[in-house]
């Protein structure tokens, strides 16, 4: 019976240790951000509309078009909402191998509270003919020198990368 009890602490703990392995949330995040990325894709040549995708250090949104108003807005929707990445989690996006600077962030923060203040600017857009903005988006936790990069040319789908952080 003693032995039992000892054996079902250990696999308790060796399940909760898993969890919070840090190169086990970045692949969890990864099919996550992996997913939505190839749904907005597919979405934008199914419906004929042009998405985006918000990105930040902590989170990300994938957003609409509306054409009538010609303004970036979220949907409803369990794919459309406003994701937050776990705290020890940053996410970084560089578009045609530049990386946005602190400051061109900020410049992004302003045009959107300038646009109306909850009105959203995508840095990733996903277009009706299949083509999308060429990115590198870096997934990276603080507890690891390992970091996790989503690569698109703007063609050939989205293709995943692991590296040392640097």
């Amino acid at each position: 019976m003693i032995v039992l009890v000892v054996l079902s602490v250990m696999a308790g703990m060796a399940v909760i240790s898993l969890r919070n392995d840090p190169i086990m949330q970045l692949e969890r995040e990864q099919l996550r951000l992996h997913g939505l990325l190839n749904f907005a894709a597919d979405e934008a040549v199914l419906q004929g509309a042009l998405l985006g995708l918000a990105v930040d250090d902590r989170g990300y949104q994938l957003v609409h078009f509306d054409t009538d108003s010609q303004v970036w807005l979220a949907q409803q929707g369990q794919y459309f909402s406003a994701y937050s990445l776990p705290e020890a989690m940053t996410l970084s996006v560089e578009l045609a191998g530049d990386r946005f600077t602190e400051q061109e962030q900020q410049q992004i923060a302003l045009i959107s509270k300038a646009a109306g203040g909850d009105h959203i600017v995508p840095v990733i857009l996903f277009l009706a003919s299949a083509e999308v903005t060429p990115f590198t988006l870096t997934l990276r936790h603080v507890l690891s020198d390992k970091q996790l990069q989503l690569i698109s040319d703007g063609f050939s789908g989205v293709n995943v990368k692991w590296g040392e952080y640097e």
